[in-house]
């Protein structure tokens, strides 16, 4: 049973977050983090930052910086490296939104250290420049970079 919730809450994060449907990408983001408490950290990062996401979407910026805080600090701890840059992303914009260009530029530069990372093990050219042409991931590059 832990298993196929793990599974389909990472699964219904996803698409929810790609709908930009905060309401189901909360309640998806709460009913993972109900599974993967104590027993999955990558599982608890992702959904400590589907709620973060979430909480971005509706315009709670403070508490998706928050949450975002949360969410790449369990990441890193599980070495999730997924859910860290967008951890990142999601406290860079919420900073934006509050006015912390200090909170902003140190998630941006976190998020590009994580990015850059990432991108330079991956092999395949067309992988690496659809990654790359994300705009929650272009956001945490300065142009040269993308």
């Amino acid at each position: 049973l832990l298993l196929y919730r793990l599974l389909c809450g990472r699964f219904e994060v996803g698409a929810w977050d790609a709908a930009q449907d905060a309401t189901r990408l909360r309640d998806a983001g709460k009913w993972l983090l109900e599974s993967a408490r104590g027993a999955s950290p990558p599982h608890e990062a992702l959904a400590t930052w589907a709620i973060a996401r979430a909480d971005l979407m509706e315009g709670q910026n403070r508490a998706a910086l928050q949450r975002a805080g949360s969410a790449l600090r369990i990441a890193q701890e599980a070495s999730d490296l997924t859910v860290a840059w967008r951890a990142c992303s999601t406290a860079r914009s919420a900073s934006l939104a509050i006015g912390d260009v200090h909170a902003s530029a140190d998630a941006q530069q976190r998020g590009s250290e994580i990015v850059r990372s990432m991108v330079s093990s991956l092999s395949d050219e067309g992988l690496r420049s659809s990654f790359l042409a994300r705009p929650d991931v272009a956001t945490l590059l300065p142009a040269a970079d993308r």
